[in-house]
């Protein structure tokens, strides 16, 4: 460039240089050559671009040595942070806010805030088409204009909005040239490529860079709606589809959108669709909102909005939910209200069945067992008069059999092998009656558990009560147990012509016993040879 009558130049080799006329140029005058030194010594001879600044004389493009300035005449290296800065810079320009811009062969476009001495990069993620960019230079709106082999982004810096041109404008198959632009007096930028020559020429007038965005359309379960004075929907209306355009008339199929729904997505889609469909959404509020760009850099772009609220089902409302817990609480308390009622009820049931069911317990004993018991000695006495031993033990058995009814009758559950010494006593109180008429088999080998008390005595006193027992009709009851599940009480059947009298207290206040106290019940299996009762067998006491 020339200032004052000087000319700089960038040279690869020399350096930058200084060419001043002296005396008239056109009338034999001279050209004054000087090459600027470098502060601290040495030079930096390879050198891409000089750019003129306010303030400082110039800002150098080299290779080698980063970006530098000349101050007073010689070159000051820009101190950096290593690996803030390539070595090899291409080309620079300046923003209207005095900030550096310039262009590397790998790191894009790179801009110096020269106020907070920081380096901010702009590369392909940014919205930057292409890292092999030839030239680069400002136009007087502050744009700046960006050279490489696919055509030219324009970069508006204060918004970091980049705008491109490429075929539209001729640019198929351009071939630029390193640093081959400059801006003319009227503010034009000529660009010189390999086989034509652009120029570019901003408007005056502040025209839109972005793509233009609206909602075309709003569609509820598959029906259109006017989505500009409709926003309230029941909850079965829950299936949207919204179709949206981007306005970009320089190049519509570049343009790419965003879209969200607040209230029900998490992050931003992006898509190259102009429909976004959102089905079964839940009630409540909701805002879709949609913004284009023409160069995949959603930085500012404007929004297209439209914001609608889904109700809740009744069910779901809060006078529903109150009146709903108001019930279920009122159930809750008439539930638990009965539940005590049928428990006092069942309670007192169960005291009065137990009640009876002792009752019937301690009536088992026949009153006839004791005259007999009392016949039965008196014949024992006048049989043994030289031998009174025999009265003695049956007597003992008599008092040891009653001992146990009184110990006992208090009991709920006894356990078995003490519900067994009970009937063997018995037995040899009925013995001495019978003799070997009754015979008793006992086999209950590792049963374990525990039964009501008397049990098993009542059944072989109904074995006796109503069965025949003599010489020709020998009566045997046989107690067994069944897999540590059942005690089992069979006899042969050999029923009496007349039944003798009975308390009616018998089998059946045994099965109501275990209605009571047990999940299982009682097995009675009878046949014309045979009389069996299954007892459950208790396994804890209670």
């Amino acid at each position: 460039f020339i200032e004052n009558e000087t000319m700089w130049l960038a040279t690869l080799g020399r350096g930058v240089m200084q060419a001043r006329i002296v005396g008239n140029f056109t009338h034999g005058g001279d050209l004054e050559l000087s090459v600027l030194k470098v502060n601290g010594g040495g030079s930096h001879n390879f050198v891409f671009q000089v750019m003129p600044k306010e303030g400082k004389e110039a800002w150098l493009a080299t290779d080698g040595a980063g970006l530098a300035f000349t101050e007073k005449n010689r070159i000051q290296t820009l101190s950096r942070t290593p690996g803030e800065v390539p070595k090899t810079i291409y080309s620079t320009t300046h923003d209207r806010s005095g900030n550096i811009w310039f262009t590397t062969p790998d790191a894009g476009l790179i801009e110096y805030d020269t106020d907070k001495n920081s380096f901010n990069a702009l590369s392909i993620d940014e919205g930057l088409r292409s890292l092999n960019v030839s030239a680069i230079i400002s136009n007087p709106k502050g744009e700046i204009l960006i050279v490489h082999n696919k055509g030219i982004d324009i970069l508006i810096p204060e918004k970091r909005h980049f705008m491109y041109f490429d075929d539209e404008i001729g640019l198929q198959g351009a071939l630029p040239v390193l640093n081959a632009v400059c801006k003319d007096a009227s503010g034009n930028i000529w660009i010189g490529m390999r086989d034509k020559l652009v120029k570019y020429s901003a408007v005056r007038e502040d025209l839109s860079i972005h793509p233009r965005t609206r909602i075309e359309h709003v569609s509820v379960n598959q029906s259109p709606i006017d989505f500009h004075t409709q926003a309230y929907f029941p909850a079965r209306q829950n299936f949207f589809a919204f179709d949206y355009v981007g306005l970009w008339y320089t190049s519509p199929a570049s343009v790419k959108y965003q879209y969200t729904l607040e209230g029900h997505d998490l992050n931003w889609k992006e898509s190259g669709d102009h429909l976004a469909i959102y089905s079964n959404l839940k009630p409540g509020n909701y805002i879709f909102r949609v913004k284009a760009s023409e160069n995949k850099f959603f930085y500012d772009e404007p929004l297209a909005e439209y914001a609608f609220e889904i109700s809740k089902p009744f069910w779901q409302t809060r006078w529903f939910i109150g009146l709903a817990v108001i019930c279920v609480v009122l159930l809750v308390y008439l539930f638990i209200k009965n539940r005590e009622q049928r428990l006092r009820r069942i309670e007192a049931l169960n005291k009065e069945n137990i009640e009876s069911q002792f009752r019937a317990l301690k009536a088992q004993i026949n009153p006839h067992f004791l005259f007999n018991s009392f016949n039965t000695l008196i014949t024992i006495i006048d049989e043994n008069t030289e031998n009174p031993n025999v009265p003695i033990e049956y007597v003992q058995k008599l008092a040891d059999f009653y001992r146990s009814i009184l110990q006992y009758r208090e009991e709920e559950a006894i356990s078995i092998p003490e519900e067994i010494t009970l009937v063997k006593n018995y037995y040899y109180l009925l013995q001495k009656r019978y003799g070997e008429n009754l015979i008793l088999d006992v086999n209950i080998d590792g049963t374990q558990g525990f039964v009501p008390p008397l049990t098993l005595q009542m059944l072989v006193e109904n074995a006796v009560k109503h069965n025949i027992i003599s010489k020709s009709k020998p009566l045997t009851i046989r107690i067994r147990g069944n897999n540590n599940e059942y005690l089992v009480v069979e006899n042969n059947v050999q029923k009496k012509i007349s039944d003798a009298p009975s308390t009616r207290f018998g089998l059946q206040s045994i099965i109501n016993r275990y209605e009571v106290i047990s999940d299982k019940k009682v097995l009675v299996e009878e046949t014309n040879n045979s009389f069996k009762v299954s007892i459950p067998i208790i396994k804890n006491m209670f």
